[in-house]
């Protein structure tokens, strides 16, 4: 009996309401999340389609050279420049093809944020329903148990009455037979 003290209680029951609020706020950060990864990719992306512009300024001009050049009759000047310009034509490929990956992860990602933020909404309306239904329902439970009481109060008043009419009825009946 001494050890009763050291018992467990139970662990009260879960707030429902707080899940929504715990899985909100999760899916809200998650959300946050990807807008800014997306937003970094946004400005690689814009980065990377400075530098591809400037690849292909300076390829455009070393072809023009290279051609200027061998007009001119300096075939070696027109090799280099030729080699400089197929490197920044190189370059300018891998920029685009990085361009490419970039647009399609920032795609990929503004969707998956997009989504996110939907299913954020959907819980925050399920929430404010379910907030409203455990209200509607604690009240309603409330007023039966309100209800159930006073039935049971009145049902012990009219035992507890009944009791004392057959508690009189044998008294009265004591005093009759004292008189007999």
């Amino acid at each position: 009996m001494a050890f009763r003290w050291f018992r467990r209680r139970p662990a009260p029951a879960p707030d429902p309401i707080a899940a929504y609020d715990d899985l909100v706020s999760d899916l809200s950060g998650e959300a946050a999340e990807l807008r800014r990864a997306a937003v970094t990719l946004l400005t690689v992306r814009t980065r990377l389609g400075r530098e591809l512009a400037g690849s292909e300024q300076v390829a455009r001009t070393l072809h023009e050279r290279s051609d200027r050049a061998r007009a001119g009759g300096d075939p070696r000047a027109a090799d280099v420049l030729s080699a400089d310009a197929a490197r920044e034509d190189t370059r300018a490929t891998a920029l685009r093809e990085e361009l490419a990956r970039t647009e399609a992860d920032v795609e990929q990602l503004e969707q998956a944020a997009r989504r996110v933020a939907d299913q954020v909404d959907r819980l925050r309306s399920e929430r404010e329903l379910a907030a409203a239904r455990l209200t509607a329902g604690t009240a309603l439970a409330t007023e039966a148990m309100r209800s159930r009481a006073d039935r049971i109060r009145r049902l012990v008043a009219v035992d507890a009455a009944r009791d004392e009419i057959e508690r009189a009825h044998a008294l009265a009946e004591v005093w009759r037979e004292d008189e007999s």
